[in-house]
């Protein structure tokens, strides 16, 4: 179904004019020859709602009447109160909701390829979430990601959605190339020979020095003790003597003084040096029972220091070892994120596949709020590839009547132009071009030939 003729009057700066269109259309001329009048027209019949700055200067009414190729007219008429459609059929049938019978012609038609290639990268995403309703639902989206979901998620939030799952790959990624690094440094600090048990060793060692302390001290005491009854008993001899010199000298004290005094003289001397004596014999005993005990003691301490130390040690080690355990747990867990936010990632990226696929443009898709086609930046492909895809993205929304509208095409001159033309009439659709041409009269090029326009010029409103 296409537009066969158009007729316009008193839009604008238009009395009246009447033209065909064909599959491609171009409006040239200079600005003020009727171009845009033309294209508002087109316009209002779509556009719907009522606009009266569109009746020309000085008249009391406009209209605006589409041919079809099926013989259906679609006539708007446009007065300074309202605006009304109507629509009738080649045998003469009146359409009861013409509003909605246009809309549903021609949805899409305020789609400008032009507009669509000139505009910013967000616009273009706009425009092509608009012309490209592609939408994951929460069943899909929760069957890959575990998570629910309240309504359905178009493009944009997708890739957001996505990006929230590769920003938390990255993450583990990195969580666990630190956590690798720690548990390096753990296993490398793990002192060697740290599988006895030391605790246990250390108590014993621990015990044998209280022992041989214990011991040290049991044999000084007994020596001492040893030391006072050998010289007790040397005291109690000595008093024997005494008694028995006294008693044996009683009568001849007098007459045996000196004898007496020898006697006792020589007692004591003998007495003092086998004290002497026993005083030296206890010294090296307890010298020689000391050094021997002070020894192992020596050697017992030093094992025993040895044993704390490894204690210490195995204690550190069992820590270390803990925190091996815990980081290794940890590594697991980002390895396990990791892997997972992989498949999710692998998935949504095949689902997105899918629902592009379905979409009528194979190969494209947004990434990071970029149009791109076949994993290629839409302004890094080439201009004939790049007018392919602005056409596929308009005719998305086409509607039933598949008529797009371009205007301010004398922006494209050249190739860019010629090229332009030709992805138009390869779309398959219906395309109306407005090209200003400085010092032009209005003139009306269909599909290669050059078409007269019938038209009246009257003021402008």
């Amino acid at each position: 179904m296409r537009i066969a003729s158009v007729e316009i009057s008193n839009i604008k700066g238009i009395k009246s004019a009447s033209f065909p269109l064909g599959s491609v259309t171009v409006i040239r001329g200079a600005n003020g020859t009727g171009k845009t009048s033309i294209v508002d027209a087109i316009s209002a019949v779509f556009a719907g709602g009522h606009d009266p700055d569109l009746i020309r200067l000085g008249a009391d009414k406009a209209r605006v009447a589409l041919t079809l190729d099926d013989g259906t007219v679609i006539a708007k008429t446009i007065t300074h109160k309202n605006s009304t459609l109507d629509i009738t059929t080649a045998q003469g049938l009146k359409v009861t909701k013409p509003a909605a019978w246009v809309a549903q012609l021609a949805s899409g038609f305020q789609f400008d390829p032009i507009a669509f290639l000139e505009a910013d990268s967000k616009k273009r995403t706009q425009f092509l979430l608009e012309a490209m309703p592609i939408k994951f639902t929460p069943a899909e989206l929760k069957a890959i990601t575990g998570t629910e979901f309240a309504r359905p998620v178009g493009l944009d939030e997708f890739a957001a959605l996505r990006q929230g799952i590769y920003d938390k790959r990255r993450d583990a990624n990195v969580a666990k190339r630190e956590v690798d690094a720690t548990l390096s440094t753990l296993r490398e600090n793990l002192p060697e020979g740290d599988d006895q048990d030391w605790p246990g060793i250390v108590a014993a060692h621990r015990q044998k020095q209280a022992d041989l302390r214990a011991e040290l001290k049991s044999v000084t005491d007994i020596i001492a003790s040893q030391a006072r009854e050998r010289k007790a008993a040397l005291s109690a001899q000595y008093d024997s003597v005494v008694s028995q010199a006294k008693a044996a000298c009683a009568e001849a004290i007098r007459q045996a003084e000196a004898a007496r005094d020898a006697a006792i003289n020589e007692a004591l001397a003998v007495i003092h040096r086998e004290s002497a004596a026993v005083d030296a014999e206890a010294q090296a005993a307890q010298a020689e029972q000391t050094a021997e005990i002070n020894a192992e003691l020596v050697t017992v301490s030093g094992e025993l220091a040895t044993a704390e130390e490894r204690q210490r040690a195995q204690a550190k080690a069992d820590g270390l070892r803990q925190q091996i355990k815990d980081f290794s747990k940890r590594a697991e867990g980002k390895l396990f994120e990791s892997l997972q936010c992989d498949a999710q990632l692998k998935s949504l990226d095949e689902l997105k596949v899918a629902k592009l696929s379905e979409s009528g443009i194979p190969g494209v898709e947004i990434v990071d709020g970029e149009i791109r086609v076949d994993g290629i930046p839409l302004d890094s492909l080439n201009t004939q590839r790049q007018y392919v895809v602005a056409f596929q993205v308009a005719t998305l929304k086409s509607g039933e009547l598949g008529f797009l509208v371009c205007d301010r095409a004398e922006s494209l001159v050249g190739a860019d132009w010629e090229a332009f033309k030709e992805a138009a009439a390869e779309s398959g659709y219906q395309v109306l071009f407005a090209r200003a041409e400085a010092g032009e009269p209005l003139a009306l090029d269909v599909d290669g030939e050059m078409v007269e326009v019938g038209t009246q010029k009257g003021g402008r409103k």
